[in-house]
């Protein structure tokens, strides 16, 4: 079955596959030279069968790589697609403490960093549950969580701030590094 990014229906929940932001940061520290106390790997990995063992169990209505605009581009890119309104909670979002403290030090925004082994996942409420687990189950989905949900809307993406506001997530101009692949 070919899933398409521009699925989403209001009701679905939105499952990320693992934690934001770490191949474009590892990328970046590198190229800078900076010494960080706690590396950053790189999150390249093969989604292929993670994301057929969940598609097993529940029925996935979208999907889409957060490569290029990372997670606000790919979610903005969603929502407009599919008509709808993605709202995710900041709270849920996977992210390691180091990308958070480096992309702080750096002036960086970790939603919008290119990811490469990870995926953004629409999938219908009622089965969302067993298409997280069956995404856990696979050592590159450990992390995933359901970071979110559909609405009806005009093709937005919006975060739920930690604090209870509420932001209109905007796409991604220009990159912190020029392309490389």
């Amino acid at each position: 079955r070919v899933v398409t990014d521009s699925g989403l229906r209001p009701g679905d929940r939105i499952i990320l596959t693992g934690t934001l932001g770490n191949h474009q940061l590892s990328l970046l520290v590198s190229r800078e030279g900076l010494n960080l106390e706690t590396p950053i790997k790189s999150d390249v990995a093969p989604l292929f069968r993670m994301i057929h063992d969940a598609m097993e169990v529940g029925y996935i209505t979208a999907m889409k790589d957060p490569t290029r605009g990372g997670v606000s581009g790919a979610l903005n890119e969603m929502a407009k697609k599919s008509g709808v309104d993605v709202t995710i909670r900041e709270e849920d979002v996977p992210i390691k403490e180091a990308v958070v403290s480096t992309c702080g030090l750096l002036g960086l925004d970790p939603l919008e960093l290119a990811n490469e082994g990870v995926a953004i996942v629409g999938v219908e409420r009622d089965s969302s549950d067993d298409v997280l687990d069956a995404i856990r189950k696979n050592e590159y989905g450990r992390d995933a969580a359901v970071v979110g949900e559909v609405k009806e809307g005009a093709g937005r993406a919006i975060l739920e701030t930690f604090v209870g506001g509420r932001r209109v997530i905007r796409e991604p101009v220009g990159s912190p590094m020029p392309r490389i692949c």
